[in-house]
């Protein structure tokens, strides 16, 4: 399997709210892996604690401004 660090990111899920702020260093071929706190998944906002909170503000964000 060929992993492209340009389109790869690391992120980390943890519902401990003191582990939920860890970010690892990943590496790959020679060059760290960017971390991102709230990654997209099927254009589902994810958040560290998987509580959601981001993903909704996202939503009401776009609702709003389509109102």
């Amino acid at each position: 399997m060929i992993l492209n660090t340009k389109k790869s990111e690391v992120a980390f899920f943890s519902t401990n709210t003191r582990k939920a702020n860890w970010q690892p260093t990943i590496w790959l071929n020679g060059k760290t892996v960017p971390f991102n706190g709230s990654p997209r998944l099927l254009d589902i906002h994810l958040d560290c604690t998987l509580s959601f909170s981001h993903h909704t503000e996202m939503v009401c964000k776009k609702a709003t401004s389509r109102c």
